[in-house]
């Protein structure tokens, strides 16, 4: 045993430390390869699926209900929202955790029925709450999910494909945009920034909104935390 420590502290000594850097970069470009190539599963926006909370409420900020510090679920029209610990401020959808300008995808065959894309790409400017954001349409034939048209509408994007506008048939899977911190997210933390994902059932009112979770295919429990 004693031989072979002065062997170890010799190689040690004589490895060229720009190997180390080397072999970094390579390790780091094929991870970026591994993760360019991960397919996106039908039913999720993104490949990394996170729901995030915020500083208000670190438990349950980033979750659909009367979710946060505030006022107003008093006076909602929104039925049978969750009550999380005596929070009084509605939070109509779910925040998904996207750094900067990470790809958002069709969760379903559908139709465009809406767009707002006037904030600038990376411009942390503010139009309307949720800044930049798409509608998608999916009949029930489409998400078979159950009986029920959807609108699924995706908030504080960075930028929307060139490709589609209003009208615009997508498949699932299919890039959309990419995600940003436009409306009211455009002064958040780093770690904060996401996707906010609301979906209706039958209609775009505001009492047609409904827990998103019900329509992912990953499944998160009633605290934000993901369902192995």
């Amino acid at each position: 045993e004693g031989k072979n420590e002065p062997v170890l502290m010799i190689q040690i000594e004589k490895f060229d430390i720009s190997n180390i850097q080397n072999t970094k970069e390579v390790w780091l470009e094929f991870l970026k390869i591994l993760k360019e190539n991960e397919e996106i599963i039908p039913g999720n926006p993104l490949i990394e699926m996170i729901i995030v909370h915020n500083n208000s409420a670190p438990t349950s900020g980033g979750m659909f209900g009367c979710s946060r510090v505030g006022n107003g679920c008093e006076q909602t029209t929104i039925p049978n929202l969750p009550k999380y610990d005596n929070k009084k401020k509605v939070h109509d959808g779910i925040d998904l955790y996207a750094p900067l300008n990470t790809d958002v995808f069709a969760m379903y065959d559908g139709e465009i029925v809406f767009i707002e894309n006037r904030v600038p790409q990376n411009e942390q400017c503010t139009f309307g709450a949720l800044g930049n954001r798409i509608i998608i349409k999916h009949t029930s034939t489409q998400h078979k999910k159950n009986n029920n048209t959807i609108y699924v509408m995706f908030g504080h994007l960075n930028k929307v494909d060139k490709n589609i506008q209003p009208g615009t048939k997508v498949k699932q899977g299919q890039k959309i945009g990419i995600s940003g911190k436009t409306g009211n997210a455009f002064d958040i933390e780093a770690w904060r920034y996401h996707v906010h994902l609301m979906i209706y059932e039958n209609g775009t009112n505001s009492e047609n909104k409904i827990d998103p979770r019900k329509y992912l295919t990953t499944k998160f429990d009633q605290n934000g935390n993901k369902i192995e």
